[in-house]
């Protein structure tokens, strides 16, 4: 059971000595900068017992912007005594109403707690925080569980207001479904701009079912949570997409007089190109197949970077080939699970990311990278773009 150790509104004593909090009609502003100088720091107090913990977290508020007009990023992170701080997350609200968090505090004592806002603009924002809870969490303790989620008959092409069924299931490591106490919950996003968030009831298997009426995508995330639907901490959320009637899709713009010739002549320089694997580190072997961290040689000095797997006992030449993209973020690709890598016994599955970078490495790394941005790097020629050795890679 969850039990609330700290409950913040407007009669609480939140520290009130922050330049940029100001205080009116018993509710509480905040002009956010761009940056973390100034972020909410929650008292904490003997009886407060965080130390090792899981605990959870939700910020109601409101705001007069739209979410998609200026991103706004919500971190809890804490600080102690011997001044150590680190992160315990964030997230972006997709709504001006509130927001969810939940994390692992270390086994040591907290100075204090601190949520941080700030935008992806350089504009301040106006926030009214209205309340702030944080709670104790259940520790998610099946291991090497993981989240399987599928469209009914496993497919992903539907007809315009055509029923999608979503079946979402908790399974171990062999792949059984387990029966839980946890609660899910489902975002669903498409191309038609409607958003649906739906926590579903502890249950072996969970369905969805959803529809759209236009051509386009649909999108549904999903993650196991409490009652208050704050991700648990120690499961990742997994995503799957389907497409609507993708016939009838078409580009909104022409293309460039010279697009064909253009990119004819970047294929032949691509063709030209020797293909050297510059590595192939085994990552796990499970059942039939097996998952390597590879680099191959590619345009412009960066290489091919992905996670390949390979069956072992098919026949030559019986496999088909999946390739995936990792989608825009600076990021590498994560770690194949163990089910991923054992279903890959009858075909080859190639994942690549989008930069020629390492993979399984940690935010430090990323960050030093100065990839911010990327997809306004060099735009004022088609090869000075930083998309043109992305779409050569």
């Amino acid at each position: 059971m969850s039990a609330t150790i700290l409950q913040i509104d407007a009669a609480s004593s939140i520290v009130k000595d922050l330049p940029h909090c100001q205080f009116y009609d018993g509710r509480e502003a905040i002009r956010i900068p761009a940056s973390w100088d100034n972020p909410y720091r929650l008292k904490i107090e003997p009886s407060m017992n965080f130390q090792g913990k899981t605990i959870g977290g939700i910020v109601e508020m409101s705001r007069e912007i739209a979410p998609d007009q200026q991103r706004l990023s919500v971190v809890l992170s804490y600080s102690t005594a011997d001044g150590k701080k680190a992160e315990i997350h964030s997230c972006q609200p997709q709504s001006n109403s509130h927001c969810t968090l939940s994390g692992q505090i270390p086994d040591e004592p907290l100075q204090s707690l601190e949520l941080h806002f700030y935008s992806d603009t350089k504009e301040p924002v106006n926030v009214l925080v209205k309340s702030i809870q944080i709670y104790l969490m259940e520790k998610f303790d099946m291991q090497e569980a993981y989240l399987d989620a599928a469209f009914q008959d496993d497919r992903l092409i539907f007809e315009a207001s055509e029923p999608m069924v979503c079946r979402v299931t908790l399974r171990d490591a062999e792949g059984n479904p387990l029966k839980h106490s946890y609660h899910i919950h489902l975002l669903r996003k498409g191309d038609d701009c409607i958003t649906e968030s739906v926590i579903l009831p502890p249950g072996e298997e969970h369905i969805y079912t959803t529809s759209a009426a236009n051509s386009g995508t649909v999108r549904i995330s999903a993650g196991i949570c409490d009652q208050n639907g704050v991700y648990v901490p120690g499961i990742r959320p997994i995503e799957i997409g389907a497409l609507v009637h993708p016939e009838r899709l078409s580009q909104g713009i022409t293309d460039p007089e010279d697009f064909d010739i253009f990119w004819q002549h970047q294929k032949q320089i691509a063709s030209q190109i020797p293909i050297t694997v510059e590595k192939m580190e085994l990552i796990e072997r499970v059942d039939e197949a097996a998952a390597y961290d590879v680099k191959v040689s590619s345009f412009g000095g960066k290489p091919v970077s992905g996670i390949l797997i390979l069956p072992e006992k098919a026949d030559a030449k019986s496999c088909p080939a999946e390739i995936c993209y990792v989608g825009y973020g600076i990021h590498g690709v994560a770690r194949p699970s163990q089910e991923m890598i054992r279903s890959c016994h009858n075909k080859i599955y190639f994942n690549i990311n989008a930069h020629g970078i390492d993979n399984f490495r940690d935010e430090a790394y990323h960050a030093s990278l100065g990839l911010n941005g990327y997809g306004f790097f060099h735009n004022e020629k088609p090869e000075t773009s930083y998309f043109f050795g992305m779409f050569h890679r």
